[in-house]
């Protein structure tokens, strides 16, 4: 679940931006991927527990051979790029939020932390996702369920919802089903190889499941109240953030540095696996890679949180969605060849 509960997840910026604005058809979309979710994560760390690959790349190669494995490894790169800047973004509008300093500002010191902590190579650090991610829920659980008590008379299944910064690439809910459960899967596969190393295929079939219906409980429960409480947060970057400002007091500040601490990690994860990647295959120091990376990274985050999440997550979803559509006719019409285990 700490590998999936990001930025644009729980701050509900995903879930205006692929499902909410679409209205009925939106919600149709968002029960399909719940399903897809809550069945499709058991399959996959059920079949990785049994092949037991030693690497992602390990997978691509059995999937697409050696010729092909470099392009897969390029798209995957570049999804771990753009989720390391839409989380730096969150993470730099949150703590602009939280301290009320420039967004410029906030994700300038989002920027440095990160360096400081990846030059340290901390992975320590990012075990604490796993204290957060029950905090999240617990708070979500309470915050919801209050927002569900004082705006149930706004329900409205019919709304029609403007949101700011909408994506282009998402021109319908079936685009945006299949996009979302594409990106996700380039996460999934990524996250999910290390873990199943260590597990038996039954573990991994049940805790996928498991973690599946949490995760898909926990987007019900935002989706619902961003539903409820539209057009509060029409114009806001980090709308379940706006909403828990203009409505709690205490719960609030309590779950806002969970949410910064949250995403901060995250993003940590993604800028230590990709400078680890671009050191072995650039001539240069470590710290140097470092610093290489979140100097050119710092500026596309300011582009801004909803306008980016609409940009890169939507264009690996067409990746990936491309990607199995390959993967489906290789399967069908030469049956897989070596493959065809991992199927």
């Amino acid at each position: 679940m700490g590998a999936f509960v990001g930025a644009g997840f729980i701050s509900g910026q995903e879930l205006v931006q692929f499902f909410i604005r679409f209205g009925v058809g939106g919600l149709i979309g968002w029960i399909a991927t719940v399903v897809t979710i809550s069945v499709g994560g058991g399959k996959i760390l059920e079949a990785l527990s049994r092949t037991r690959p030693e690497s992602f790349e390990e997978i691509v190669e059995k999937f697409f051979g050696i010729k092909i494995t470099k392009l897969i490894t390029l798209i995957i790169n570049g999804y771990l790029i753009g989720g390391l800047i839409i989380m730096l973004s969150g993470a730099g509008g949150v703590l602009a939020e939280t301290a009320n300093i420039s967004p410029v500002f906030g994700v300038s010191i989002i920027s440095l932390l990160i360096f400081l902590t990846i030059i340290g190579k901390a992975e320590r650090l990012l075990r604490v996702n796993q204290y957060l991610v029950p905090m999240l829920i617990l708070s979500t659980l309470i915050t919801t369920t209050i927002l569900f008590v004082k705006y149930a008379s706004n329900f409205d299944l019919g709304q029609n919802f403007t949101i700011k910064n909408p994506s282009p690439m998402l021109l319908n809910p079936v685009f945006s089903y299949f996009f979302y459960i594409g990106y996700n899967a380039l996460g999934a596969f990524v996250a999910l190889v290390n873990i199943a190393k260590k597990i038996q295929p039954d573990v991994g079939r049940r805790g996928g499941i498991f973690g599946g219906i949490i995760i898909s409980i926990l987007g019900s429960l935002l989706f619902t109240a961003l539903w409820l409480t539209y057009p509060e947060w029409q114009e806001a970057e980090l709308p379940i953030i706006f909403i828990l400002k203009r409505n709690f007091g205490l719960i609030y500040y309590l779950f806002l540095p969970s949410i910064l601490i949250a995403m901060f990690t995250v993003a940590t994860a993604y800028a230590l696996g990709i400078s680890k990647y671009f050191f072995k295959k650039l001539n240069l120091g470590f710290n140097q890679t470092c610093l290489g990376l979140m100097l050119t990274i710092t500026p596309i985050a300011l582009l801004g949180f909803s306008r980016l999440i609409g940009m890169i997550y939507p264009f690996f979803g067409i990746m990936a969605t491309l990607i199995l559509i390959y993967l489906i006719f290789k399967f069908l019409i030469k049956g897989g060849g070596k493959s065809a285990e991992y199927y």
